[in-house]
């Protein structure tokens, strides 16, 4: 019984195994808000639990824990520790919680990769698995830089398209060099030539898409791990066409490196300097997060919680700026583990690698020639995280669920090499424990934790998937079928600020004014973004409470890109409040900075901008600067479009109105209506300008226009009542 038994864990084991390495990288949900990043953490986490379950049932039948001996255990639990601990002084516990969570199964998978792949044709098939799912993510990124994608139909330019099943191009291309160095591996492998030529082909067709998503960060990152891959092979005893490949290796890399050069000409060169500020302006906030809690750090998955408020510090020091960018992460991961875990977590995580080479060093040299197959796998290994490693201080592979998985198994399987080179466990490569009552009692624990860890995702996809059907809801205008499944999502997921804030903001839409504030209040515990606080704006200043109307337009426009919108809408609060002077010192800082986006040939075909000018004109308007107002709107229409032409023309009329140069007016009210025939506005506007001038006729004559497009207009109305008592008619 305990044999059957122990052999079907171990079958179920190798089956799970190769289902995690294949399954959540194409995993996706269309029927989910989050349609690429939560189906995959979902079903990763369920996969290593019942790969957990069966280890388990292995541990009991064989009454013994067998480890890989390796420092690099000791520091994935130190890394998993100081996360995990960091809760206790966090300024968020939901997010770092939930942070650490996720950790759990990564670390886990660790220990999964390194002590449970202990036979040759497993890891034969474990390279199979690796390479096929990276050589079809790669077929359908190209098949969609194609524009052939029956799936997911993106309307995405150029590489953008190239989103795989991952869902940005960004993490198919890092996601890719995790894998390339171990195609090149394979090459020098006794294996079939069919099987060869499909290597062959499956290493050009991954390199084509890594180039094609113009990734620079995965470029640079490819081309360290292969040269170093050829490098150090190139150094043993090998055979004469094992040389010769090397310096094909080497050549493929420069030819890599021109073609990526080339490519770059069209989008990455022309973006790189906005690109390299916007970066500058994260890592500046970093600092500043590091300056004020170096030690331990501000707790695991805090930075985007908190970048927010320290981009508004970094902005306090520039005027204006056009590089802001929306961010989840630091773009580093170097940095981003030290805001969040401090130096202490840095230095843990740097040692985790550290010893990682170190084994793998000693490993490989003791490697002999028999064994060539398993040192060339092992170089190749520790080449790919070379360049994960490269790649993190561009990006952030560790928090994209596709790579994280790759590295942490990467990491695992190359301490697996040891059970395949000392046969029975000994004690130069493993450690065993008896089963005892306190081994169990651990082992309990863990279990009963990765069940509760997995039910919190769980729960999480479960929302989303209400999150996803309310927002259709919404889009259709089906209100209360929208509140229905928003209520059911937050029951869920009460702590998820970001679902907070979208039924928030449809409850404002709805009219729904207090309850809209209220959500939107929950919201901030958890979430912090420049909507948020332009949407608490709105509201605040529908319900006429400028104080905190003006609060929370500042706090968007101090972290918002181009905050154009923000900026207008403060300077509508302060026209609101009759502090005319606050309004225009307002909006003369935004013309200033649409001067600058003007200069770094931002498009001013947007509606952000014209409001400007109508905003300022109007500021000038009721202070009575009526020349200024005039200069304004003037100047406002030698960039407005033909629709916003209409609201300048009517707002100089009403200016050349007040200055009594009604003839003009009459002639800017006219252009309104040569653009937009049934523009009551225009109409009425025209009436009073007549009657200005005593023409009644022609007054009656435009306010009964406008009545016939509306009869219930009630400017029309007073104003054709006003024209039969005047006495002057």
């Amino acid at each position: 019984m305990t044999n059957s038994l122990l052999n079907f864990s171990n079958k179920a084991v190798k089956t799970l195994i190769l289902s995690l390495l294949s399954l959540p990288f194409i995993a996706y949900s269309k029927y989910n808000y989050d349609i690429f990043g939560l189906p995959k953490e979902t079903l990763f986490q369920f996969l290593v639990l019942l790969i957990w379950i069966f280890w388990l049932i292995k541990i009991i039948a064989e009454k013994k824990v067998v480890l890989v001996k390796s420092k690099v255990n000791v520091f994935a639990l130190f890394f998993l520790g100081i996360n995990a601990v960091s809760i206790l002084w966090t300024g968020n516990f939901h997010l770092s919680s939930v942070a650490s969570q996720k950790l759990v199964f990564y670390v886990l998978l660790y220990f999964i990769a390194a002590n449970l792949i202990d036979e040759e044709a497993q890891l034969n098939s474990i390279l199979i698995i690796l390479i096929s799912t990276a050589c079809f993510e790669s077929i359908y990124g190209l098949l969609q830089f194609l524009k052939i994608d029956p799936v997911f139909q993106s309307g995405l330019a150029g590489r953008r398209r190239i989103i795989g099943t991952f869902g940005y191009h960004n993490f198919v291309s890092e996601y890719l060099i995790l894998i390339i160095p171990v195609m090149f591996a394979c090459c020098f492998l006794k294996i079939r030539r069919y099987l060869k030529i499909l290597l062959y082909c499956a290493i050009v067709v991954s390199l084509l898409c890594v180039i094609l998503t113009q990734t620079r960060s995965t470029w640079i990152a490819l081309i360290c791990s292969i040269t170093i891959f050829s490098i150090v092979l190139g150094k043993r005893s090998l055979k004469t066409r094992y040389k010769k490949f090397v310096l094909s290796l080497l050549c493929a890399v420069f030819i890599t490196a021109a073609f990526a050069f080339i490519f770059s000409s069209n989008y990455a060169v022309k973006s790189k300097k906005d690109s390299i500020k916007s970066r500058l302006l994260i890592y500046e906030s970093a600092l500043l997060m590091i300056k004020d809690r170096p030690l331990l750090g501000a707790g695991a998955g805090t930075f985007e919680f908190n970048y927010s408020d320290y981009l508004s510090k970094v902005m306090k020091n520039r005027q204006y700026t056009i590089f802001v960018e929306e961010v989840t992460s630091a773009h580093n991961e170097y940095l981003q583990t030290w805001t969040e875990t401090g130096i202490l977590g840095l230095i843990i995580y740097l040692c985790l690698f550290y010893f990682f080479f170190r084994e793998g060093n000693s490993l490989y040299a003791a490697l002999n020639t028999n064994q060539q197959k398993h040192s060339i796998l092992l170089l190749s290994f520790m080449s790919a995280i070379i360049g994960f490693l490269v790649d993190s201080i561009f990006s952030f592979p560790l928090h994209i669920a596709p790579a994280a998985i790759t590295m942490w198994f990467l990491l695992g399987l190359s301490a697996s090499l040891k059970n395949l080179q000392s046969g029975e466990p000994g004690k130069q490569y493993h450690m065993a424990y008896d089963l005892n009552p306190k081994i169990t009692g651990l082992l309990g624990i863990i279990t009963i934790c990765l069940v509760i860890f997995f039910s919190n995702t769980f729960k999480t996809f479960l929302a989303d998937y209400y999150w996803d059907k309310a927002d259709c809801a919404a889009v259709n205008s089906d209100w209360n079928e929208s509140v229905s499944n928003y209520r059911k999502a937050l029951r869920l997921d009460e702590d998820n600020g970001k679902l907070h804030f979208f039924y928030g903001s449809m409850l404002l839409n709805m009219g729904e004014i207090d309850k809209g504030i209220e959500e939107l209040n929950i919201a901030q515990k958890n979430f912090k973004d420049h909507h948020l606080y332009n949407n608490l704006g709105r509201a605040c200043l529908e319900k006429k409470d400028y104080l905190k109307a003006e609060h929370y337009y500042k706090l968007a426009a101090e972290t918002k890109t181009f905050y154009i919108s923000d900026l207008n809408n403060l300077a509508a609060v302060y026209i609101d409040k009759k502090e005319l002077d606050k309004a225009i010192e307002v909006l003369k800082e935004t013309v200033r900075i649409r001067t600058a986006l003007w200069a770094g040939e931002v498009s001013i075909n947007d509606e952000r901008f014209i409001m400007i000018d109508v905003n300022l004109g109007l500021a000038y308007f009721k202070k009575g600067m009526l020349k200024e107002a005039e200069n304004t709107f003037i100047n406002a229409l030698t960039f407005a479009s033909e629709p916003e032409k209409i609201t300048v023309l009517n707002s100089l009329g009403l200016v050349y109105m007040q200055m009594d140069k009604t003839n003009e007016a009459i002639k800017c009210f006219n252009k309104i209506l040569l653009a937009d025939k049934n523009n009551i506005q225009a109409y009425n506007n025209l009436g009073s300008a007549y009657y200005k001038i005593n023409k009644y006729a022609l007054a009656a004559k435009y306010w009964k226009q406008s009545l016939s497009i509306d009869p219930n207009n009630e400017v029309a109305l007073h104003n054709i009542s006003k024209l039969k008592l005047s006495p002057k008619k």
